[in-house]
C-alpha cells in the first residue's frame, strides 16, 4: 500500500511518502511560510520526486492534533480534499502519539514498562501533552488522554503517576521545563528536547492500521484539545 501522510500540527509541518513498510521520502516545511501558501504543494512536490502518480496513492494519513487550529484545519482540509478527488480513504493518527513514538524511536533502550510523556508547546505559556505507556517494540498505549495546561499544573496532576517509573520526555516543550521537570519527577528523568518531524512516523503508523481505521475523508476531525479562540471570546461577550 502507498500512503501519503501530512503533519501540520507544528510550525514547519512535514510531509512523507510509503509503500510497503519502506519510507520512500518525507520532508519538512518551511516555517517561515504558512500552510496554506505550502499545501498542496509539498505533498505534490514529494510525489513527483518519487515518480509516484496521485491516483497510485492508495490511503492517505494526516495527523489531527492537537496543534495550531488554522494549521489543523488547512492539512484536514488538504488531505480531505485530495482523498475525494481521488476516492481514496483517510488514516487519523494524533500529533501527541506520534510525537511520543518518535520519541522512543530517537531514545532507543528498554521500553518495557517506559511511560513517554510528548511536550509540545501549546504556547499562552501552556503545553498540550499526555501520557503512553511504551512496549517492548517500541508501539505505544494511551495511559492518560491528551491535556493541555502549565507546566507546574501539569507535573503537579501527574507526579503520583509518573514518580518511581522510566520516563521519557519528548517534545520542543522540554527544554524550557526541563529544570521543573527535574525538580519534581527527578534527575533520573530522560528527555529528547526536540520535535522530530511527525509525518514519517504517521505513515508508518497509518501503514499499520490502514486496514482497521481508515475511513472516509468526511468523518476525520481535528483533536483541538483547548477550545478556540473564537469560543472563549464569545463567553467573555
Amino acid at each position: 500500500m502507498i500512503i501519503l501522510a501530512l503533519d501540520t500540527s507544528t510550525r514547519a509541518g512535514s510531509v512523507a511518502l510509503m509503500s510497503a513498510h519502506t519510507l520512500l521520502g518525507w520532508s519538512s516545511g518551511d516555517p517561515k511560510r504558512i500552510h496554506g501558501e505550502r499545501l498542496p504543494g509539498d505533498l505534490l512536490t514529494l510525489l513527483s520526486a518519487h515518480e509516484t502518480a496521485l491516483h497510485e496513492v492508495e490511503a492517505f494519513a494526516v495527523c489531527t492534533g492537537p496543534g495550531s487550529f488554522t494549521g489543523l484545519r488547512i492539512g484536514l482540509a488538504t488531505i480531505q480534499g485530495l482523498a475525494l478527488a481521488t476516492c481514496r480513504p483517510v488514516v487519523a493518527i494524533p500529533a501527541l502519539e506520534a510525537l511520543a513514538v518518535a520519541g522512543l524511536k530517537q531514545h532507543p533502550g528498554p521500553h518495557r514498562s517506559r511511560l513517554v510523556v510528548p511536550w509540545m508547546d501549546a504556547h499562552r505559556g501552556e503545553v498540550f501533552t499526555a501520557i503512553y505507556q511504551a512496549d517492548h517494540d517500541g508501539a505505544v498505549t494511551e495511559y492518560r488522554p491528551a491535556a493541555v495546561g502549565t507546566t507546574d499544573m501539569l507535573l503537579r496532576e501527574w507526579a503520583s503517576v509518573l514518580e518511581g517509573s522510566s520516563v521519557l520526555f519528548v517534545g520542543d516543550a522540554v527544554d524550557e521545563a526541563r529544570v521543573v521537570i527535574e525538580e519534581t519527577l527527578g534527575a533520573e528523568v530522560q528527555m529528547v528536547p526536540s520535535m522530530p518531524p511527525l509525518a514519517p512516523t504517521v505513515a508508518r503508523l497509518a501503514q499499520d492500521r490502514a486496514a482497521d481505521t481508515a475511513t472516509l475523508p468526511h468523518a476525520i476531525r481535528p483533536v483541538y484539545v483547548r477550545r478556540p479562540d473564537a469560543e472563549l471570546a464569545r463567553d467573555r461577550r
